[in-house]
């Protein structure tokens, strides 16, 4: 099985940095607080429902996520052929210089400590995939992103940098997008820090 030599591909990053078009409205229910009102919030620990606005700001969220991500998996899956979880691994470790340690690998995936193993067992049997023994660690394993699996990932970014572009990034404009960014990363690094997972 020939591995992946990262360091003779170039640019791996299939996110790179679109246009950013005008937003458009939306047809559910949106909080219409006042002109510069601030949003109602309770303190980190408060045990009581949730305010409009954050709850406005959580379902939104949840809801995005859900329906994106089934929208990018339908896509990729009918253009491509490749699954969107399959699609996330492949980034995941293109994007690490070609292979990750399997616990941090997981960590970082949309699907289960569980899933991602039986994950990378079928992406092993395609041959996108390898896993090797840590040298320092005997227990550990690293997954390891080959040649067909580097092949596959090209193959399949047009098609999903197009669906996310279009369901996402377009939605926003430039202040919104700085913000969310900053936003979920400010989320991951405190997980990281409860947790002592890599998840960015």
């Amino acid at each position: 099985m020939q591995r992946f030599d990262v360091r003779s591909a170039g640019d791996l990053s299939p996110f790179a940095a679109p246009p950013v078009a005008s937003p458009q409205l939306g047809t559910g229910p949106v909080p219409t607080p006042a002109v510069d009102a601030p949003p109602q919030r309770h303190a980190d620990g408060e045990s009581t429902q949730l305010t409009a606005d954050e709850f406005h700001a959580w379902r939104g969220f949840l809801r995005a996520h859900q329906a994106i991500c089934r929208v990018l998996d339908e896509e990729l899956q009918r253009d491509t052929g490749v699954p969107f979880a399959h699609y996330d691994v492949l980034v995941q470790l293109a994007n690490a210089g070609g292979r990750l340690r399997m616990r941090d690998l997981a960590g970082r995936l949309l699907v289960s400590r569980s899933g991602a193993t039986r994950l990378i067992d079928r992406m092993e049997n395609d041959g996108h995939v390898v896993r090797e023994k840590c040298s320092q660690d005997g227990r550990g394993q690293y997954a390891v992103l080959t040649a067909e699996g580097m092949a596959t990932l090209e193959r399949a970014r047009p098609t999903h940098l197009r669906g996310v572009r279009h369901r996402f990034l377009a939605q926003i404009d430039d202040d919104q997008l700085m913000a969310v960014g900053a936003a979920f990363t400010r989320v991951l690094r405190e997980l990281e820090r409860e947790t002592g997972e890599s998840l960015l």
